[in-house]
């Protein structure tokens, strides 16, 4: 059956590129700075984003109870497959979520066994099919990918949530040979020079459609130097809202990469299972 085994943690840091003792995603022109230059202009940037991936009657994401995604989770190279979480690859996988919030779980199947990961207040639990719900303790592959998979399927809303945003201006973009005009964004939380406990983005929003296209990142909690890219396309209408159904993640995807979501379907009206509803939360790990 699948392990739980921790050493996904050391591939992926691996996979993603180094970049000093603390990684540091700020372009050349924000690079010496230590306070926000225009963070109304950045902030207007990732606010129209967040609007364009809304109808004009759409309900705010966050209203939503529960989003379900079925998406092939594909991973790739030597790195790649020592770093899937799932016991097989591609693996189908069906995630639903609380929008914003850390609750989710991941639906698969184990060696022919359907089988549910879940995490809420960073109590993570885990069964198959007609069996019980059994708690563990922090379970270290569903405190990583669960929050970390669910952060990448909304990110196209939640960017503009970011404590410090900055203006990076407009530049370009070159992704499978096509060359897109984009408006740049640095965004973080805590400080805006590089500190080892705060994330990093860089979005690039299409200068056109508005869509999120692309952002770079930290992963603080890997290392201080572990960066990588994730790279959103296929933008389709489902209800009232336009969502992705292709990300790809990696050092420079789709040429580098280390996997790939390719969605089939979003569900607006997901349910969420939550065994034992009375636990407390518990201290992110």
């Amino acid at each position: 059956m699948l392990s739980h085994s921790p050493r996904f943690v050391a591939a992926l840091a691996t996979a993603l590129l180094l970049g000093g003792c603390v990684a540091d995603l700020r372009p050349m022109s924000l690079s010496v700075l230590e306070q926000p230059r225009n963070e109304a202009c950045g902030r207007r940037v990732l606010e129209n984003a967040v609007a364009r991936q809304h109808t004009e009657d759409a309900a705010p994401w966050r209203s939503l109870p529960a989003v379900s995604v079925t998406f092939e989770d594909s991973y790739y190279g030597l790195i790649g497959a020592i770093a899937c979480p799932w016991p097989e690859d591609p693996c189908e996988v069906e995630m639903t979520f609380v929008p914003g919030v850390d609750t989710s779980q991941a639906r698969f199947s184990d060696e022919g066994v359907p089988t549910l990961w879940g995490i809420h207040g960073w109590n993570t639990w885990r069964k198959a099919e007609g069996q019980e719900a059994v708690y563990g303790d922090l379970e270290s592959a569903i405190t990583f990918w669960l929050p970390t998979l669910q952060y990448f399927l909304e990110m196209p809303f939640r960017l503009a949530e970011a404590e410090i945003v900055d203006c990076a201006g407009p530049g370009e973009i070159v992704v499978a040979g096509k060359r897109t005009a984009v408006d740049q964004v640095y965004l973080t939380w805590g400080s805006y020079v590089p500190h080892p406990r705060f994330d990093q983005y860089l979005a690039h929003v299409d200068s056109t459609t508005g869509f999120l296209l692309r952002a770079d990142f930290t992963v603080r909690d890997l290392a201080g130097f572990a960066k990588g890219r994730v790279l959103y396309g296929d933008y389709r209408q489902v209800g009232d809202y336009w969502l992705p159904h292709l990300i790809q993640i990696g050092t420079d995807p789709p040429e580098d990469m280390l996997h790939e979501l390719r969605i089939s379907a979003w569900a607006l009206d997901g349910q969420i299972e939550i065994p034992d509803p009375s636990l407390p939360p518990k201290s992110k790990p």
